[in-house]
């Protein structure tokens, strides 16, 4: 089973695997995107498809590897991928036909769908509070707030086995319990749909 983990940047994402790493070594967790291809011009056609054919490459890969029989929990599934191809340009202000260009990969990627989405969310406020007191530096959050976080919400409350979990009032620990919960109830499905 594959789960994706989505979200906001600072949202809390890398604070929760760790968290469930800490508790259920039955789940086993992969972190997001490991860049390992140059520095493309993202504000031409060209260099936009480069890159995300490494996102496309390395994520087919890391879904290739997984055992369907465990239950894999992914940062940023398949489903992101094709978000992030899709929807750069328009909301950037270009005029690309990407989905033409990287048509066979987009397919590869839609073929590849995750089992279930985890989707945390949070106001505006909070993730640029727990930004704030994290140590990673994310100078533009503010301004992908403004361009992105709608655009995701949206995307995502499209797919039917996603769950939204707002996490604005939650401290990590719960932020876990509930995230175990919903994995719990994936599996007891799953194993259910199996006998049935």
């Amino acid at each position: 089973m594959i789960i994706a983990l989505e979200g906001a940047r600072a949202v809390g994402k890398t604070t929760l695997l760790k968290n469930i790493r800490a508790v259920d070594n039955s789940i086993k967790v992969f972190h997001g995107y490991k860049y390992r291809g140059k520095n493309f011009d993202l504000n031409n056609v060209e260099g936009f498809c480069a890159n995300q054919l490494i996102y496309i490459r390395q994520k087919l890969e890391q879904y290739a590897t997984v055992n369907d029989a465990e239950t894999n929990l992914i940062t940023r599934g398949t489903e992101d991928i094709i978000f992030y191809t899709l929807n750069y340009p328009r909301i950037m202000g270009y005029d690309w036909n990407v989905e033409l260009r990287l048509d066979t990969w987009i397919s590869r990627l839609k073929a590849k769908k995750s089992d279930a989405i985890i989707y945390l969310d949070a106001t505006d406020e909070i993730i640029l509070e727990r930004n704030y007191n994290d140590t990673r530096n994310r100078p533009d959050l503010e301004n992908w707030l403004t361009l992105w976080q709608d655009e995701m919400r949206h995307w995502f409350s499209s797919y039917n086995n996603c769950v939204f979990v707002d996490t604005s009032q939650l401290i990590a620990a719960e932020v876990a319990d509930k995230v175990l919960e919903l994995i719990k109830n994936f599996r007891q499905t799953r194993q259910y749909n199996d006998e049935n």
